[in-house]
């Protein structure tokens, strides 16, 4: 009985595979496998391009512009600034009291294709009057 045990243990990979080729066409299992392996490349490749490119910098800009753009979840408030390399448009929280000509702290962030500009995180990032476009830093 212990050998017959052992040969149908021994004979069960080569049962499933059996099955698998019979079954191959039922469950579509080679488009299936394709289409699995290019979703997690395109996955894999997306979270690659938006990944940042470099390290941080911090300047600052000048409020040009305060308004809101409008999204199916909401109101967003956005910001205009004027920086050193030209006008940017940043989401900028209403919590902040921010004022057009203003003086705001920024934080640059290189991307593949260019760069992120955003708030500096710091409690408060505005302050009034007139200041250099970049900072010492």
């Amino acid at each position: 009985m212990a050998g017959r045990r052992a040969d149908l243990t021994s004979t069960l990979p080569k049962r499933f595979q059996l099955w698998l080729a019979l079954n191959r066409d039922v469950f579509h299992l080679p488009k299936l496998m394709a289409w699995i392996s290019g979703f997690v490349l395109i996955l894999v490749g997306a979270i690659w391009l938006m990944l940042p490119h470099g390290s941080r910098s911090h300047t600052t800009g000048t409020l040009v512009g305060l308004g809101f753009l409008e999204t199916e979840q909401g109101s967003v408030s956005m910001a205009s600034v004027v920086t050193d390399r030209g006008m940017r448009r940043i989401t900028l929280p209403m919590r902040y009291d921010c004022r057009i000509g203003d003086v705001i702290r920024l934080r640059r962030t290189p991307t593949r294709f260019g760069e992120m500009v955003s708030v500096e995180r710091v409690p408060e990032p505005c302050t009034r009057g007139k200041a250099p476009l970049t900072s010492p830093r």
